[in-house]
């Protein structure tokens, strides 16, 4: 194959705004340690605040919304249990030293394990903690495939997600063998087609360095916003109009997004996509996107989108999904 897919460089994580006393880590990060007048000599107060606990829990194998978390920690050989209230704080006072902590919430999110963290008598050291899931069920949401030979041309097109079809159009039976033109009309039979259409249910553990890129848009500026990233991608106007009408609606449902496009190779985390006579270039672009009226995401880079070259027979992919819970320390929930 031919195709032009550059990869983005992914970044490392993103400085949380917050002045740290040490290295920023995966899921906690030292914020201050403060003196504490009302601390006696000989004792020290380690102040953790968990910033992103999700809204629903999973009890009996079923999501169930909940305000309340049952974390299991440990310090130095010591284990406890504890039920965090609204405020989502939990306090451990010990002997002025050096601890180790660790905070299990349950197996859909990864321990967290601090290194040693030193204590001063009469100090307080407040630390923030982000729990990141292990994984995310999530559909991957209208796919669609546009091909465009220079010549009519019979394609067989495959897609092998990472999950399973919800539903395709046409009926996908071992891929979609159809007879593509230059304009675009994809032929089966007696019928014609704008482009291949699949949704899949997945599960997905994204690379948390994917949210170091992206941005942060206020419903009112979904459209422009949208509209400039595919113009600048180098979507026709088609397919620009397909994208913008099916996600505007949902993404106008919050007051602000944060939005993360996946570009070509990055793609084949949901789906493997084979086309045979094999195109010029093959081009994906998939959104990744969540709710933010209850996060803070701070510090991200916004994206440069790599511009397409449609010479020669040119395939078109997108799709997307939208997060309803995040877990990355970046996300402040």
């Amino acid at each position: 194959m031919k195709a032009s897919v550059p990869i983005f460089a992914l970044l490392l994580f993103f400085y949380n705004g917050v002045k740290a006393e040490k290295d920023l880590k995966n899921d906690y990060q030292i914020d201050s340690t403060l003196f504490r007048s009302h601390l006696k000599e000989g004792e020290a107060v380690y102040h953790f605040t968990f910033h992103n606990l999700p809204a629903l829990d999973f009890r009996g194998g079923k999501q169930v919304p909940t305000s309340s978390h049952t974390i299991i920690y440990s310090y130095n050989g010591t284990n406890n249990t504890v039920t965090l209230g609204k405020d989502k704080i939990l306090e451990i006072k010990v002997k002025p030293g050096k601890y180790n902590f660790q905070f299990y919430l349950n197996d859909h999110y990864e321990e967290i394990s601090t290194e040693k963290i030193e204590s001063s008598s009469r100090h307080k050291t407040f630390v923030s903690c982000y729990f990141q899931a292990s994984e995310h069920r999530v559909v991957c949401e209208k796919p669609v495939i546009y091909l465009y030979p220079e010549e009519e041309t019979n394609l067989l097109v495959e897609v092998k997600p990472k999950g399973s079809f919800t539903f395709t159009y046409p009926t996908y039976s071992n891929g979609w063998n159809v007879t593509a033109t230059p304009t675009g009309e994809l032929i089966q039979g007696e019928n014609t087609y704008n482009y291949l259409f699949w949704e899949s249910d997945q599960v997905w553990k994204p690379d948390p360095t994917i949210f170091s890129e992206g941005s942060i848009v206020k419903k009112e500026e979904i459209t422009a916003f949208l509209e400039s990233n595919l113009d600048a991608f180098g979507l026709n106007s088609k397919e620009k109009a397909d994208f913008i009408t099916y996600w505007g609606p949902q993404l106008i449902r919050h007051n602000s997004n944060f939005i993360h496009f996946m570009i070509n190779e990055e793609a084949n985390e949901f789906a493997e996509l084979n086309i045979t006579p094999q195109p010029d270039h093959i081009y994906r672009i998939y959104m990744i996107s969540f709710p933010i009226e209850n996060h803070k995401v701070r510090d991200c880079k916004p994206q440069n989108l790599p511009k397409i070259n449609r010479s020669g027979f040119t395939a078109i992919e997108w799709g997307g999904t939208i997060l309803e819970t995040v877990s990355f320390n970046k996300v402040e929930l």
